[in-house]
């Protein structure tokens, strides 16, 4: 193919796209006028409370128009009426960021499946956001307070309640609204009541306690003051025993040191008297002896005379 027959076939595909382009409009706008159709039928069966016969429909139009929210909000509703509370749930949530005039009724509905579902918690959540939306919204204040009876916030619910009954005054709901509210009033006074009283006790206990812990320090501190002294006492009953003791045997000591010194002074008497008596008679045997030897003679010679008697010193 040469370089010249180029313009040429560019040509022929801009006009064959010409060609196909009021086909193209005609299928879109068949297409949108199918999905107006669908949703306008779902919207027709919703209305006349055949949501069975508008759930294919509805669901329909919300895979096709991700946009529609009315779609959603209607679908949402008959999932509700068939039971199918987590698929309205799904429903809910997934258009509930772009809501926008619907958001309030949206969160609304979205909480309402969140408490069939048993969910308080995450319905208290959405039945706020649509108070946020609209603060006007007198059931969302009327269920969110019956919401808070579930997890508990009593006081929250009586405030709810009292918000919608300045919203609508002529509720129907008023008279037995007023009897929850005076009873839960009287049991929150009540439960007020229990909860000094509970602390009054809890603080008399916890008086006792100290007191009684008091008590028992006091007693362990005198019980081991006398022990100790008594163990002083038992340690100075000791000491004077063993000093008695060590008298008793410094006596004993000092009477056989006593008896002892005089039986070495009577037998340094007897052995004094002893010794006297054998020099007494040695000095009387001398004596006699001396005079036996007075004028003795050996023989022929002659023996010098003594006269006088011998002395021992």
């Amino acid at each position: 193919m040469s370089n010249l027959d180029t313009p040429t076939l560019e040509l022929r595909c801009i006009v064959k796209k010409i060609l196909l382009l009021p086909c193209m409009i005609f299928l879109f706008a068949g297409a949108l006028s199918a999905q107006s159709d669908d949703f306008t039928r779902g919207e027709e069966l919703f209305m006349q409370n055949k949501p069975k016969e508008a759930q294919a429909l509805l669901e329909k139009t919300t895979i096709l128009d991700a946009s529609n929210v009315k779609a959603f909000l209607y679908l949402g509703i008959v999932y509700q009426q068939l039971d199918m509370i987590d698929e309205a749930i799904a429903t809910y949530r997934k258009i509930l960021p772009r809501a926008g005039g619907e958001t309030a009724r949206i969160a609304y509905n979205l909480a309402n499946a969140y408490y069939t579902k048993g969910s308080a918690v995450f319905a208290e959540q959405y039945y706020t956001q649509a108070i946020e939306t609209d603060p006007a919204y007198a059931s969302a204040y009327l269920n969110r307070g019956n919401t808070r009876i579930k997890v508990g916030s009593l006081m929250e619910a009586v405030s709810d309640y009292e918000l919608f009954l300045i919203l609508d005054p002529g509720s129907p709901k008023r008279p037995e609204i007023e009897r929850l509210m005076a009873y839960i009033k009287e049991e929150s006074a009540a439960e007020e009541q229990r909860k000094v009283q509970a602390a009054e006790l809890a603080e008399r206990q916890k008086q006792q306690a100290a007191e009684a812990a008091e008590r028992q320090r006091q007693q362990a501190a005198e019980a081991a003051e006398q022990q100790k002294q008594q163990v002083a006492e038992a340690a100075e009953r000791q000491k004077q025993q063993a000093a008695e003791a060590a008298e008793r045997q410094r006596q004993q000591a000092a009477e056989a040191a006593e008896r002892q010194r005089i039986a070495a002074e009577n037998a340094a008497k007897a052995a004094a008297e002893q010794r006297q008596r054998m020099m007494d008679e040695l000095s009387a045997s001398l004596q006699s002896a001396a005079g036996e030897t007075r004028g003795l003679s050996a023989g022929n010679e002659d023996v010098l005379g003594y006269e006088g008697e011998f002395e021992l010193e």
